[in-house]
């Protein structure tokens, strides 16, 4: 028998046949390559700490994958063959050596499988055993290689394989990656000058290419369910998802604004204005009109999907980032991972894990800085109504975004009532509650809520998902406090109060006229309650006066046989009216022109309201007022407009679900009575008490002014530095400048720890400046803006974003430059005109529309000689500033139109708890 084996020059037994021929050297040297060329690119980000892999490196990713596997495999088999034949034939070095290398092939396979399949099946993504498995797929194929060289002819026969040419073709092969590497594009394209054209407008929103995204593309949520089930559920029912046509109440209005536009322009073009934030799917995938020619079909019932959201590149003009909201955004057609959307059981699976395994480039195309600022949610809750849509001029609608931005909750603005121990430091803050979940991608088992409970109860009442109504009922409830806090004798603003009630209780007479002080504070809400959609939202105090027999003497703010809410209650919204004086009540935007008046309360702010009631002289005892402050989504006048719009009967009669935020109690003894009063402890500090008080008058306006000073008097005993603060709010309104100076020169002098320095910096810059006294107004405001400090850092702050007081600086700066009058100071006199433009340019970047500034500027540029800037300064100030005169008609058209909301924009408003015909009064 001849034998197939012949002996080496050294002694060894070489196979004529060589197991790994070049096809195999080939293969190794291509996964060695790409190995090295991965490794390489994650150690440099590692290092570097910035993300230089890109889809490419993806691609090579999978490419190792499947190459390794297959030659892993392939080596294996190859080994444990040679190790049976070289026991078959007692070959001992042979199998000694195919052993080594099967059990170190074996070891290179088992931590690369476990590496690729790192997510939810073996949750090793962040235990010990990563670092290990990792270190040994990559150590242990060099100790493969430094054995298959010192015993290559017995692996590869014949043939001799030195290491340097496979050292030099790995290195060509690294070296090609590399530079292939270098060419491939990033996560995102970036948008190019000669694409930053606004095809949607009047929406601002903008694609990266300047091309249409399909609509398949934005619509890829059921992929986003696969690792993240529970963000999908948490958003699949929020008000997001049902942002579009899938919501009737936005198809009724959209149907009428989109008529408008055709009766107006001959096309619905305007109609852009509302899709670029409700619905981006048939926006910029050019279906728009087969939305409406169908609302039911996918991409009309999308809403803001996943994609939509996250593929939202920057909110920025130019290189500054936008605060112009009305959907001032790029967007760009996300990049996939290799083998996306393959229907291919075996691909499918290859993408899946190739996504759990490599997430980093997933969040970076998903998952930006942007996406964490205020600047985002303010893209589309910040509104302005733009000539295109109300054939007129700019006129301000919703705006979330500067009621945070210049509130004490966002740490920006500094001249807040009161102030959190620490900033909010976004809108997710409180609109993304953190939770619990075992998402892929939670940070220790918590994820953000992407229901954004807040308070649109009635989307969910519809749909019958009363869970969720439950969820936006938990967020409402005590996010606002009502305080019967005062009542005054003689039904009058100025008449003798008795405050704070209770402890304390006056005794009421019989046939005696009272005026009750209820204080509304906003406890939780980091912007203007109630903001958004405030002509449709309902919120009102539902106030009742009862006798000891049970009987109503007093009420307003009760439902009708309708449920429709008393017109002369007192509502927390606006009551925005059109060119002609119509109430807007059909959320028709592209008419939207004044508010008759604007109740809703600031953030970290409080609301006084007067009601009048006169006992009867038969009055039996105790008279118990409760007062509860309501809120219903949207008003019965809209929902019969959407059941009339749509043909949907059901609507005008659902009852729409109402929340009780807040409630107070009070009993009040009657003279000469034996009856026992019984009331709770009020859970509310009394300077704090009387602090809110003043607030809401001086909030009230001009006319209750003295009634505010008085309050905060009380307030001083009680907490010196608070009380005083907010005396010298009313003292600088009325005009009285000294004895505001003196008050402020008393608090400068003390060390108290309830004055915020920033406030006294406000006022003191503002006393100083109305008295003249420039440079120490300068030096006050200066220093709100340019302080950093460790307190300031520790609690989040950052005045320098608080755009009234760079407006105050820059008036200064102005008024600076105005006094150098003599040619010798001329070139300090340009000196101050130029500080005083930087600082309202600085304005322009955080408010692009801020009407203070472009009117100065233009001042300003006109002074420096610049005219053509000056014009174009002046023009926007013409733009955004209010057209007065025309406001002045719709307003004198809507106070004849609208009584009970004409009595509630009055100078003093005090609400009748006895009017004649009020529902909810017992009958006579």
């Amino acid at each position: 028998m001849t034998s197939n084996r012949s002996q080496s020059d050294d002694g060894a037994q070489v196979a004529k046949s060589p197991p790994l021929t070049a096809l195999w050297c080939a293969v190794a040297v291509v996964v060695a390559a790409l190995g090295i060329y991965l490794a390489g690119v994650a150690a440099m980000s590692a290092f570097t700490g910035i993300a230089t892999d890109n889809f490419f490196w993806l691609w090579s990713f999978l490419a190792h994958i499947v190459l390794g596997a297959v030659f892993t495999v392939g080596v294996l088999v190859i080994a444990v063959r040679r190790c049976l034949r070289g026991y078959r034939e007692r070959d001992w070095r042979m199998k000694s050596v195919w052993a080594v290398v099967g059990v170190l092939i074996l070891f290179v396979f088992v931590s690369g499988a476990a590496l690729f399949r790192d997510g939810r099946e073996l949750q090793i993504a962040k235990s010990v055993w990563r670092p290990i498995l990792y270190a040994t797929h990559v150590v242990v194929p060099v100790l493969l290689l430094g054995l298959v060289l010192g015993f290559r002819r017995l692996i590869f026969g014949q043939r001799r394989w030195g290491v340097i040419p496979f050292v030099g073709a790995t290195t060509l092969g690294v070296a090609g990656l590399a530079f292939l590497h270098g060419q491939a594009p990033t996560t995102e394209v970036s948008v190019a000058p000669e694409n930053d054209k606004l095809s949607y407008y009047p929406a601002l929103a903008r694609t990266a290419s300047g091309d249409p995204i399909p609509a398949t593309a934005l619509m890829r949520d059921a992929e986003c369910k696969t690792c993240h089930a529970d963000v999908h559920a948490d958003w699949q029912q929020s008000a997001h998802h049902f942002s579009s046509f899938n919501n009737p109440v936005y198809l009724a209005a959209a149907l009428e604004t989109r008529a408008d536009a055709i009766k107006k322009y001959g096309n619905d073009q305007s109609f852009n204005f509302c899709a670029g934030c409700h619905d981006p799917v048939p926006l910029f995938s050019n279906s728009l009109d087969a939305a409406f020619d169908d609302p039911q079909n996918p991409v009309a019932q999308a809403g803001l999907t996943c994609t939509a959201c996250h593929a939202i590149t920057e909110v920025a003009h130019g290189a500054t980032t936008t605060t112009r909201g009305n959907a001032d955004y790029t967007i760009a057609q996300p990049r996939q991972y290799p083998l996306a959307g393959s229907d291919n059981e075996v691909l499918s699976w290859l993408h899946r894990q190739l996504l759990l395994t490599k997430p980093a480039m997933h969040k970076q195309t998903f998952l930006k800085p942007v996406h964490k600022t205020p600047e985002f949610c303010g893209t589309c809750h910040k509104v302005h109504l733009p000539e295109k849509l109300n054939d007129y001029k700019f006129v301000r609608g919703q705006n979330h975004y500067d009621s945070f931005v210049q509130s004490g909750v966002s740490g920006y603005g500094a001249r807040s009532f009161y102030y959190p121990s620490h900033a909010a430091e976004n809108c997710a803050t409180c609109h993304m509650p953190s939770r619990e979940s075992d998402d892929l991608g939670a940070t220790d088992s918590r994820i953000r809520n992407h229901l954004f409970p807040a308070a649109n109860t009635g989307l969910p009442a519809l749909r019958g998902a009363e869970d969720v109504v439950e969820l936006h009922r938990n967020v409402l409830e005590g996010a606002l406090r009502v305080d019967l806090f005062g009542i005054r004798e003689a039904g009058r603003i100025d008449g003798p109060l008795h405050a704070p009630l209770r402890p304390e209780l006056p005794e009421l007479k019989p046939g005696a006229t009272y005026l009750l002080e209820a204080v509304i504070r906003n406890l939780l809400v980091g912007h203007h309650f109630t903001q958004g959609t405030a002509d449709s939202n309902q919120i009102w105090l539902d106030i009742r006066v009862t006798d000891g027999a049970g009987k109503v003497i007093g009420r307003s703010g009760a439902l009708d046989e309708d449920r429709r809410v008393d017109p002369w209650a007192h509502f927390i919204n606006a009551f925005v009216v059109d060119r002609q004086g119509n109430r807007i009540s059909r959320r028709n935007a592209q008419d939207i022109f004044v508010p008759l008046y604007n109740h809703q309360i600031p953030p970290g702010a409080a609301q006084t309201v007067h009601y009048r009631f006169t006992l009867p002289e038969d009055v039996t005892g105790p008279v118990t007022v409760d007062v509860r402050l309501r809120y219903r989504k949207f008003d019965r006048e809209l929902m019969d407009f959407v059941s009339r719009d749509l043909q949907r009967p059901e609507l005008a009669q659902f009852d729409l679900p109402i929340v009780d935020i807040a409630e107070d109690q009070v009993e009040f003894a009657i003279e000469d009575s034996p009856a026992e009063i019984v009331n709770l402890p009020v859970d509310i500090p009394v300077w704090q008490r009387w602090n809110n008080f003043g607030i809401g008058l001086l909030l009230n306006g001009q006319a209750e002014l003295r009634q505010a000073e008085s309050a905060f008097r009380a307030v001083q005993p009680l907490d010196f530095g608070q009380g005083s603060v907010n005396l010298v709010r009313v003292l600088l309104k009325e005009g009285r400048l000294a004895e505001a100076a003196e008050l402020l020169a008393g608090l400068d002098s003390r060390d108290d720890a309830s004055v915020n320095w920033w406030t006294l910096a406000w006022l003191n810059g503002v006393l100083q400046h109305r008295l003249g006294n420039l440079e120490a107004a300068e030096a006050h405001l200066r220093r709100i803006l340019e302080t950093k400090d460790a307190e300031l850092a520790e609690r989040g702050f950052d005045f320098s974003r608080d755009y009234v007081v760079l407006n105050q600086l820059g008036e200064v700066l102005f008024d600076r430059a105005r006094l150098c009058r003599a040619p010798s100071e001329a070139k300090e006199r340009e000196r101050f005109l130029r500080a005083a433009a930087d600082i309202f340019q600085r304005t322009l970047q955080l408010d692009t529309e801020n009407v203070v500034a472009h009117h100065n500027l233009s001042q300003l540029y006109k002074e420096l000689g610049d005219d053509e800037s000056a014009l174009a300064y002046w023009h926007n100030h013409l733009r955004y500033k209010p057209d007065d005169s025309a406001r002045g008609e719709a307003i004198r058209a809507a106070r004849e139109k609208y009584p009970a909301a004409n009595h509630a924009a009055g100078d003093v408003v005090i609400y009748d708890l006895q009017r004649p015909g009020g529902p909810g009064r017992d009958a006579e």
